[in-house]
């Protein structure tokens, strides 16, 4: 049995029902024609989807911005079958036109609306910092672009529905870019909690710790950019504890700040119905061990260092061996949501299963919660 780039050892029919049949409308129907090369051990679903289906085979991506997220989007986007980097769109011509000819992308555009503003275009990644997420989000869809937007979403929940709805309003597609959701080691966690191997969730532990030295014209510290732990990293954990208990009764936190008011360290505890709680911290002030652990009364489960692109997953049940899953670290990356988008919009869906426009708007409303104890404010806002 073939060994797919994901890591997975599925054969043909598992990996199609568990990948694609759900992205698609119970109407849409495939050909007797191919079914036995979709079923087939040895040929990747994918290619027959794309190949003998006839759907839009080849959605054309923009990018807007030119930074480092925009560089590790364009680096890994040759992994994506059925999709096309036709453009990339800077606030400068020429940063456009070096960025395109480091990744051989075919169209250059000074500006981010001339990216949008070309029909041949479908789907823009927004790359911009966090400030400008709202507004290139609603410039994209009014041009008629769906849209994958680097998280955080937007800078408040306000925003974040806004946004939504005039995503539903244009009946387009729009998703966060939450990639850590579709890295093989969580797509593992998710099967293992399906099958109930951890039994029911009693806490969640997750760290996301880095050392970034004080700068405060630089996006981390730059209020004006929408800068801070809290926006910046801590929306990992926040967004881990929210996809496996949901929306918290109660959180407390705690925040400590450099000296131009920017949050550069948060700690947070939640606390859920039934008594399930979350520790999550994050920040820029040291190097934490960048691990989370969700605890169940059967079992838990540790994501190694880094956990929201995790190589290794380990099994600790109350009653038996440990068991430690491996993933290649070529199998983590924004690829993998990029991949995801590509096939929602083949196949006509205009929201995400995986990261959808509630659990967007509440983790933006859990945050706009901690940040009001603190009276954190972004300028403007």
């Amino acid at each position: 049995m073939p060994v797919w780039p994901d890591g997975n050892k599925l054969s043909g029919l598992e990996r199609f029902e568990k990948r694609y049949r759900n992205n698609f409308h119970a109407s849409a129907t495939f050909p007797l024609v191919f079914q036995p090369f979709i079923y087939s051990s040895s040929i990747d679903p994918v290619f027959c989807l794309y190949y003998f289906t006839g759907m839009s085979s080849n959605v054309q991506w923009g990018i807007i911005a030119t930074g480092d997220i925009a560089h590790t989007f364009a680096s890994q986007f040759s992994r994506v079958p059925g999709a096309t980097l036709l453009g990339v769109g800077s606030r400068s011509a020429q940063r456009a036109e070096e960025f395109a000819r480091t990744y051989g992308i075919p169209r250059s555009y000074g500006s981010y609306r001339a990216l949008v503003d070309d029909p041949a275009i479908d789907a823009v990644y927004i790359a911009t910092p966090h400030n400008l997420h709202y507004e290139n989000t609603l410039m994209a869809l009014e041009a008629g672009k769906a849209v994958l937007c680097e998280k955080p979403f937007a800078l408040n929940a306000v925003q974040a529905r806004e946004m939504v709805n005039r995503a539903r309003e244009k009946n387009l597609f729009c998703m966060e870019a939450m990639w850590a959701r579709f890295n093989p080691a969580f797509e593992k966690a998710l099967e293992l909690l399906e099958e109930h191997a951890l039994g029911t969730i009693t806490d969640v532990h997750a760290d996301f710790s880095i050392y970034i030295p004080y700068d405060p014209v630089r996006r981390w510290y730059n209020p004006e950019l929408g800068g801070g732990s809290l926006l910046d990293v801590g929306v990992y954990p926040l967004w881990l504890s929210h996809r496996l208990l949901g929306m918290p009764k109660n959180i407390h936190s705690s925040m400590a700040f450099a000296s131009n008011g920017v949050d550069e360290k948060d700690a947070i505890i939640c606390e859920y119905a039934g008594g399930a709680g979350a520790v999550l911290t994050s920040g820029f002030r040291g190097v934490g061990d960048r691990t989370a652990c969700i605890t169940g009364t059967k079992a838990s489960l540790i994501f190694h260092s880094c956990w929201h692109r995790a190589t290794k997953l380990t099994l600790h049940p109350r009653n038996g061996k440990d068991q430690t899953f491996s993933f290649s670290p070529q199998s983590q990356g924004l690829h993998n949501e990029t991949r995801h988008v590509t096939e929602c919009l083949v196949g006509g869906k205009k929201e995400s299963d995986a990261v959808s426009f509630a659990s967007t708007i509440e983790i933006m409303e859990m945050m706009d919660s901690v940040r009001a104890r603190h009276n954190l404010r972004y300028p403007g806002k």
